[in-house]
């Protein structure tokens, strides 16, 4: 275990389209994992969201704790 990392996702509503809760998602789980990368972890363990949305906007707020693996020699 190196840290808890968390990370936002956001989509607005477009012209002709309602905020996309899938974009917002991706958007937050590619923020956990870069956060995770910046720590030299190699992933994100027990992750949580919370979503937020209404008409014009969806939110997800995500955290998890970010795992580096140890190798043979590391052990």
């Amino acid at each position: 275990m190196i840290d808890v990392v968390g990370a936002v996702g956001v989509s607005h509503k477009t012209f002709m389209q309602g905020p996309d809760l899938g974009v917002a998602l991706e958007a937050c789980r590619e923020g956990l994992r870069r956060r995770a990368e910046e720590l030299g972890a190699n992933f994100v363990a027990g992750c949580h969201f919370q979503v937020d949305f209404n008409a014009s906007v969806a939110n997800v707020t995500g955290f998890g704790t970010a795992v580096r693996l140890l190798s043979g020699k590391d052990a």
